[in-house]
Order: C-alpha cells, then structure tokens, then sequence
C-alpha cells in the first residue's frame, strides 16, 4: 500500500511518485483524491513533473488527469506531448472536451493530433468543433447508450453497471431503445429504471 499525501501535502509527494516513476502509487492518488485538492495538486506540479506523469499513464488516466486541469494547463500539457500519445489521450475524452481543447489548441498542434486520431473520430471533433462554445451544437456531446427493444431491464442494468466509469464521463440521462433495423423506437429516462 502506497502512503498518500495528506491535505496540502500532495503536489511534493506527486512529484515524489513522478520521479520515482511510481505509476501504481500515481494511479492510488488519482483514484482516491478528487475536487479541488486534485486540481489545486495537478495545478501546483511542475510543466516537466506534469508531462513526465503523461507519459507514464494509460491513456485513459491521463485523459482523467487533463479533465481536472484548468484549460490553459491542459493545452499546454497537451501540446507538449508527442501529437500520437496525444492523440490516445483525447480519444479517452468526452467529443464535447475534445471539441473544447482542440478547439482552444493552437491551429497546427490541433492539427497535428487529429491527423493522429482515426479519420471519423477526427471528422466528428473538426465537426464539434466548428461551433461556438456556447450555443447547442458546442455543447453537445455525441457519445449516448441505445439498446434493442428486445433487452430486459436486467440486462440494461448489467451493462450500465459495468460500464459506469465510462458513461459517467457521459451524464447520460437517458438510453435511447432500438428496433430490429437498428431504428429508434423509444426514449428511456434512466431515473424510471
């Protein structure tokens, strides 16, 4: 078992892990600290420290590490990163976040990381990307839970039981319910589950 730091503590003993290349305490900290003293640590950590911990995540880790820093430290993180790991690291991201960082992203490194994403997942970002920040298309996420007409409750139960980490990046308030042909027939709010 790996000590964590304490409150006020945590970015030294981060950087301690960092350079230690401690990737399983690393990871201990991102699961158990969260909120504010997880960004105020993140924030606190040097360009290099940030950067080496980058690279030594998975790329999902790290997309949970860039989601909790304040925008203009998640650009530079981002940009300072090979445009390929980058590249992983967004693909781990809600299409709503990629939208935003690529979007905020100076035009050449933007471009670098999506011509390193697969061509559709590229598409949709350029295409999210298009729209103001504020206004319907900037704000929507892409990413929803459909199931056929023919899945049980229980079995609507199980798979958002065992994907609740991925669909938590989703605030999915509804599963959309799906005909033979694959055609909407249905709307489910989760809450009537």
């Amino acid at each position: 078992m790996v000590d964590l730091p304490r409150q006020g503590e945590g970015a030294a003993t981060l950087e301690s892990m960092i350079e230690s290349r401690d990737v399983v305490g690393i990871a201990q900290w991102l699961d158990t600290c969260q909120g504010a003293e997880a960004v105020r640590t993140l924030s606190a950590l040097s360009d290099e420290s940030r950067e080496q911990m980058l690279h030594l995540l998975t790329p999902e880790d790290a997309a949970d590490v860039i989601e909790q820093l304040p925008e203009p430290q998640a650009l530079d993180a981002l940009g300072d990163l090979d445009p390929a790991q980058a590249a992983r690291i967004i693909e781990e991201l809600p299409s709503d976040e990629q939208a935003d960082l690529l979007g905020e992203m100076d035009e050449e490194e933007a471009d670098a990381i999506l011509r390193a994403l697969p061509a559709e997942d590229a598409d949709e970002v350029r295409r999210l990307a298009a729209y103001e920040a504020d206004v319907a298309g900037g704000l929507m996420i892409t990413e929803f839970v459909s199931y056929p007409a023919s899945a049980s409750v229980a079995i609507v139960l199980d798979d958002l039981a065992a994907n609740a980490t991925t669909y938590t990046d989703y605030d999915i308030q509804y599963a959309y319910v799906t005909g033979d042909k694959g055609e909407l027939v249905g709307v489910l709010p989760l809450r009537t589950l």
